[in-house]
């Protein structure tokens, strides 16, 4: 590789992360008005999706550990959005469930992230997200392939 690809990539990582900190700086906003944190609404979202699931399931859906999730679970419990229950199918395992208050809040939180994201996006087409959205799956491929170019091994 010569320096304007390495450079090229230097500009790509660099607007991945400026992207990254806009859209968390989005969510957060958003969350702070309804006095829950990001974490928080990704996992009364992946609950609303996954009912039923485990501490384990919500913490590898996320790519986070369980004594991260455990904590961001505890505090949901806590405010009464989300229930610890046991398995039907195993007693000794706990699986969580959204309260209708969790099923408010997150319903609430996903509605005011979307609409201010799609304010903000409203000059994308859907061709255009569909074709970003190729553009990011196709890389993510490449990254996650094991296997060297053939002009590096």
């Amino acid at each position: 590789m010569d320096q304007d690809e390495y450079e090229s990539i230097r500009q790509m990582l660099d607007s991945f992360r400026k992207i990254d900190q806009r859209l968390y700086q989005i969510m957060k906003e958003e969350a702070d008005k309804l006095d829950v944190t990001i974490m928080q609404t990704l996992v009364l979202t992946g609950l609303s999706k996954n009912p039923n699931s485990t501490l384990g399931d919500i913490a590898e859906g996320m790519y986070s550990s369980n004594s991260t999730m455990s904590g961001i679970v505890d505090r949901l419990v806590k405010a009464n959005y989300v229930i610890r229950e046991h398995a039907q199918s195993d007693r000794r395992s706990l699986t969580l469930r959204l309260t209708q208050e969790g099923g408010r809040k997150q319903k609430e939180a996903y509605r005011q992230i979307m609409h201010r994201l799609s304010t903000q996006l409203n000059d994308y087409t859907s061709e255009d997200l569909d074709h970003l959205l190729n553009a990011h799956d196709d890389l993510l491929k490449q990254l996650q392939s094991e296997e060297l170019p053939e002009h590096e091994r």
